[in-house]
Protein backbone atom coordinates (compact mmCIF):
# COMPACT_ATOMS: atom_id res chain seq x y z
CA UNK A 1 0.00 0.00 0.00
CA UNK A 2 0.95 3.45 -0.98
CA UNK A 3 -0.28 6.99 -0.16
CA UNK A 4 -0.05 8.84 -3.81
CA UNK A 5 -1.65 12.33 -4.66
CA UNK A 6 -4.41 12.38 -7.55
CA UNK A 7 -5.36 15.57 -9.51
CA UNK A 8 -8.78 16.26 -9.28
CA UNK A 9 -10.50 19.21 -11.17
CA UNK A 10 -13.18 21.29 -9.29
CA UNK A 11 -16.39 19.41 -10.82
CA UNK A 12 -14.56 16.09 -10.26
CA UNK A 13 -14.35 17.11 -6.56
CA UNK A 14 -17.71 18.35 -6.09
CA UNK A 15 -18.73 14.81 -7.63
CA UNK A 16 -16.70 12.68 -4.57
CA UNK A 17 -17.47 15.34 -1.88
CA UNK A 18 -21.44 14.85 -3.17
CA UNK A 19 -20.92 11.03 -3.18
CA UNK A 20 -21.12 10.63 -6.55
CA UNK A 21 -18.02 9.63 -8.03
CA UNK A 22 -16.54 6.53 -7.11
CA UNK A 23 -14.66 5.79 -10.20
CA UNK A 24 -11.64 7.84 -12.54
CA UNK A 25 -10.10 6.72 -15.97
CA UNK A 26 -6.50 8.12 -16.74
CA UNK A 27 -5.07 7.42 -20.07
CA UNK A 28 -1.95 4.61 -19.82
CA UNK A 29 1.43 6.43 -20.45
CA UNK A 30 3.10 4.94 -23.05
CA UNK A 31 -0.32 3.95 -25.36
CA UNK A 32 0.04 0.59 -26.24
CA UNK A 33 0.52 -0.04 -29.70
CA UNK A 34 -0.75 -3.47 -29.77
CA UNK A 35 -1.91 -5.51 -26.90
CA UNK A 36 -1.17 -9.38 -27.09
CA UNK A 37 -2.58 -10.09 -24.08
CA UNK A 38 -5.15 -9.75 -21.69
CA UNK A 39 -5.17 -5.35 -21.33
CA UNK A 40 -4.71 -5.89 -17.57
CA UNK A 41 -2.19 -8.55 -15.27
CA UNK A 42 -0.96 -8.20 -12.16
CA UNK A 43 2.47 -7.90 -13.55
CA UNK A 44 1.28 -5.66 -15.84
CA UNK A 45 1.86 -6.08 -19.57
CA UNK A 46 4.01 -5.71 -22.66
CA UNK A 47 3.36 -4.12 -25.90
CA UNK A 48 5.18 -5.00 -29.01
CA UNK A 49 7.78 -2.28 -28.49
CA UNK A 50 8.57 -4.17 -24.61
CA UNK A 51 6.92 -1.32 -22.94
CA UNK A 52 5.90 -2.62 -19.66
CA UNK A 53 2.60 -0.89 -18.73
CA UNK A 54 1.54 -0.79 -15.27
CA UNK A 55 -0.98 1.25 -13.74
CA UNK A 56 -0.03 4.25 -11.57
CA UNK A 57 -2.09 3.27 -8.79
CA UNK A 58 -2.98 -0.27 -7.42
CA UNK A 59 -5.58 -1.74 -5.01
CA UNK A 60 -4.66 -0.58 -1.53
CA UNK A 61 -3.43 2.76 -2.24
CA UNK A 62 -4.43 5.62 -0.67
CA UNK A 63 -4.87 8.88 -2.90
CA UNK A 64 -4.88 12.13 -1.72
CA UNK A 65 -6.76 14.68 -3.96
CA UNK A 66 -5.44 17.58 -5.14
CA UNK A 67 -7.38 20.56 -5.84
CA UNK A 68 -7.44 23.91 -6.76
CA UNK A 69 -6.94 25.95 -3.12
CA UNK A 70 -6.47 29.48 -2.55
CA UNK A 71 -3.85 30.16 0.99
CA UNK A 72 -4.07 33.40 2.33
CA UNK A 73 -0.25 33.97 3.16
CA UNK A 74 1.99 36.95 4.30
CA UNK A 75 1.09 35.13 7.49
CA UNK A 76 4.36 34.85 9.11
CA UNK A 77 4.12 30.87 8.91
CA UNK A 78 6.94 29.05 8.50
CA UNK A 79 6.69 26.88 4.26
CA UNK A 80 4.78 23.97 4.59
CA UNK A 81 2.49 24.38 7.63
CA UNK A 82 -1.05 24.88 7.40
CA UNK A 83 -2.33 28.13 6.89
CA UNK A 84 -6.12 29.24 6.49
CA UNK A 85 -7.27 28.28 2.78
CA UNK A 86 -10.49 27.82 0.90
CA UNK A 87 -11.37 25.08 -2.08
CA UNK A 88 -11.70 26.21 -5.23
CA UNK A 89 -14.55 23.75 -5.37
CA UNK A 90 -16.31 25.63 -2.73
CA UNK A 91 -16.16 28.76 -3.87
CA UNK A 92 -19.71 30.59 -4.35
CA UNK A 93 -18.05 34.30 -4.73
CA UNK A 94 -14.49 35.34 -5.94
CA UNK A 95 -14.69 37.75 -3.10
CA UNK A 96 -14.64 35.05 -0.38
CA UNK A 97 -10.56 34.66 -1.94
CA UNK A 98 -10.11 38.33 -2.72
CA UNK A 99 -6.68 37.88 -0.27
CA UNK A 100 -5.81 34.73 -1.04
CA UNK A 101 -2.99 33.15 -3.72
CA UNK A 102 -4.02 30.65 -5.88
CA UNK A 103 -2.59 27.56 -6.09
CA UNK A 104 -3.46 25.51 -9.19
CA UNK A 105 -4.21 21.94 -8.11
CA UNK A 106 -0.58 20.80 -9.78
CA UNK A 107 1.16 22.79 -6.88
CA UNK A 108 -1.59 22.10 -3.90
CA UNK A 109 0.69 21.32 -0.54
CA UNK A 110 0.01 17.62 0.56
CA UNK A 111 -1.31 19.23 4.17
CA UNK A 112 -4.42 20.68 2.16
CA UNK A 113 -5.47 17.90 0.94
CA UNK A 114 -9.03 17.48 2.40
CA UNK A 115 -10.07 14.10 0.67
CA UNK A 116 -8.30 10.77 0.80
CA UNK A 117 -9.45 8.20 -1.50
CA UNK A 118 -8.94 4.22 -1.02
CA UNK A 119 -8.40 2.41 -4.32
CA UNK A 120 -10.26 -0.54 -4.53
CA UNK A 121 -10.20 -2.01 -8.38
CA UNK A 122 -8.41 -1.79 -10.94
CA UNK A 123 -8.77 -2.47 -14.38
CA UNK A 124 -8.06 -1.19 -18.58
CA UNK A 125 -10.08 -0.54 -21.30
CA UNK A 126 -10.59 2.00 -24.08
CA UNK A 127 -12.42 5.31 -22.81
CA UNK A 128 -15.37 4.32 -25.08
CA UNK A 129 -16.06 1.12 -23.68
CA UNK A 130 -17.17 2.98 -20.73
CA UNK A 131 -20.89 1.64 -19.52
CA UNK A 132 -24.10 4.07 -18.89
CA UNK A 133 -23.79 2.55 -14.94
CA UNK A 134 -20.11 3.19 -15.13
CA UNK A 135 -20.64 7.31 -16.94
CA UNK A 136 -22.62 7.17 -13.16
CA UNK A 137 -19.57 6.23 -11.33
CA UNK A 138 -17.38 8.82 -13.03
CA UNK A 139 -19.82 11.26 -11.12
CA UNK A 140 -22.46 12.18 -13.26
CA UNK A 141 -25.47 11.05 -11.06
CA UNK A 142 -27.06 14.08 -11.29
CA UNK A 143 -27.92 13.46 -15.04
CA UNK A 144 -29.83 10.39 -14.02
CA UNK A 145 -31.75 12.32 -11.26
CA UNK A 146 -32.53 14.83 -13.99
CA UNK A 147 -34.38 12.38 -16.25
CA UNK A 148 -31.85 12.73 -19.06
CA UNK A 149 -31.34 9.70 -21.39
CA UNK A 150 -27.73 7.66 -22.12
CA UNK A 151 -26.94 9.59 -24.74
CA UNK A 152 -26.82 12.99 -22.48
CA UNK A 153 -24.79 11.43 -20.49
CA UNK A 154 -22.17 9.73 -22.82
CA UNK A 155 -21.97 13.24 -24.32
CA UNK A 156 -21.35 15.21 -21.01
CA UNK A 157 -18.72 12.52 -19.72
CA UNK A 158 -16.84 12.98 -23.31
CA UNK A 159 -17.24 16.91 -23.18
CA UNK A 160 -15.45 16.33 -19.76
CA UNK A 161 -13.00 13.97 -20.62
CA UNK A 162 -11.89 16.12 -24.16
CA UNK A 163 -11.82 19.30 -21.72
CA UNK A 164 -9.04 17.72 -20.23
CA UNK A 165 -7.22 15.27 -22.90
CA UNK A 166 -8.43 16.15 -26.22
CA UNK A 167 -5.39 18.88 -26.81
CA UNK A 168 -2.76 15.90 -25.49
CA UNK A 169 -4.11 13.69 -28.60
CA UNK A 170 -6.26 11.75 -26.12
CA UNK A 171 -9.57 12.60 -26.29
CA UNK A 172 -12.73 10.61 -27.24
CA UNK A 173 -12.07 10.83 -31.16
CA UNK A 174 -8.78 8.44 -30.24
CA UNK A 175 -10.21 5.92 -28.19
CA UNK A 176 -7.29 5.45 -26.12
CA UNK A 177 -6.39 3.00 -23.63
CA UNK A 178 -7.02 4.25 -19.96
CA UNK A 179 -6.59 2.76 -16.79
CA UNK A 180 -10.16 2.78 -14.77
CA UNK A 181 -9.76 3.34 -10.87
CA UNK A 182 -12.59 2.79 -8.51
CA UNK A 183 -12.10 3.54 -5.46
CA UNK A 184 -13.74 4.64 -1.71
CA UNK A 185 -13.67 7.88 0.23
CA UNK A 186 -11.44 7.13 3.40
CA UNK A 187 -11.38 9.20 6.63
Amino acid sequence: MAEKPILMNDEMVRAILDGHKTQTRRPMKPQPTDIRRSPFVQSGLEDVHGYELRPRYWPGDRLWVKETVYVQGCLGLPLGERQPTHYAADIMCRDEVEDYTCKPSIHMPRWASRITLGVTEVRAERVQDISTGNVVAEGFADLIAAGLGATEHFDQFYRLWDSIYAKRGLGIEENPWVWVYTFKRRP
